[in-house]
């Protein structure tokens, strides 16, 4: 015979964290966000837009660097220019603390892509 059990307390104490949504959240799922410092972070999102790679379609997705404001809304939003972000996975990217190198993980960067390509890690200066 198989007992089990379940235990379920109830929160005493008021929550540390108050969850809220943003108002500049969009239809599309945003991910990896890495904090640059107090009040910026990067994050990916994906654009409507689609690619063929090898016959799959994929989704395009861009990096933005946000600012947070002193309510903890985000005030600014902006694509980050110049990475070909079509190679980095939705893991995200991780800057160094002088912000002048990311890490990312990412299919490897060819113009043909080989049938055991994995994803590696990769550093940008």
């Amino acid at each position: 015979m198989w007992v089990f059990a379940t235990t379920i307390f109830a929160q005493t104490s008021p929550s540390k964290y108050l969850i809220k949504y943003l108002e500049s959240n969009t239809p599309q799922p945003d991910y990896g966000v890495t904090f640059l410092s107090d009040n910026q972070f990067v994050y990916k999102s994906p654009s409507t837009e689609k690619i063929d790679l090898d016959s799959k379609k994929l989704s395009v997705s861009n990096l933005f660097i946000a600012t947070i404001g002193d309510e903890g809304e985000i005030i600014e939003k902006k694509q980050i220019q110049g990475i070909p972000t079509n190679k980095i996975t939705k893991t995200g990217a991780a800057y160094s603390k002088d912000l002048k190198t990311v890490y990312f993980s990412a299919m490897k960067y060819r113009k043909k892509r080989k049938r055991n390509d994995r994803e590696q890690l990769f550093k940008a200066d």
